[in-house]
């Protein structure tokens, strides 16, 4: 197996052991979102919208930073959900700066990443965007999840 195959197989294994924080952060989104008390229509989609736009540049982009840079903007813009007593914005921030260093250095070591040189570098900035992707990707899913099944909860 070629070193990319080894780098998506890990990426996907360690994407698996992510899923329950990619939930709690997911719901604690939702939980955010209704604790600011905006919970009109308008307002539903537009944070539907901010996370999408998450979604979106976590897919997108070529550098992580990009990821962070957004989350660091919506909690300076004080947008809703992002900044509340429950802290989402700076805890999926933290998460995604460091509570990912665990997986991408067992990564590393199972592909045979050493960091030695600049090709491992850039191999490591990979693995830290896939990784950031998958995360993102099931984080809102969970969210949506928890939205709808709250809406649900709401109307029975």
């Amino acid at each position: 197996m070629n070193k990319r195959m080894k780098i998506i197989l890990h990426v996907n294994i360690q994407a698996e052991k992510l899923y329950e924080k990619s939930k709690e952060l997911g719901t604690l989104a939702a939980s955010a979102f209704l604790q600011s008390g905006q919970t009109s229509q308008a307002n539903r989609e537009r944070h539907r919208s901010q996370m999408k736009g998450l979604e979106n540049i976590a897919e997108t982009t070529r550098k992580s930073t990009d990821v962070l840079d957004y989350i660091k903007k919506q909690i300076a813009r004080k947008q809703s959900g992002w900044v509340t007593e429950l802290q989402y914005g700076e805890k999926l921030k933290a998460f995604l700066e460091d509570g990912l260093t665990g997986p991408i250095d067992e990564i590393c070591r199972e592909v045979g990443i050493t960091g030695n040189t600049e090709q491992d570098r850039r191999d490591r900035q990979q693995i830290r965007l896939h990784l950031i992707r998958q995360f993102v990707r099931q984080m809102v899913i969970q969210y949506e999840y928890s939205i709808s099944d709250l809406g649900r909860k709401n109307s029975a």
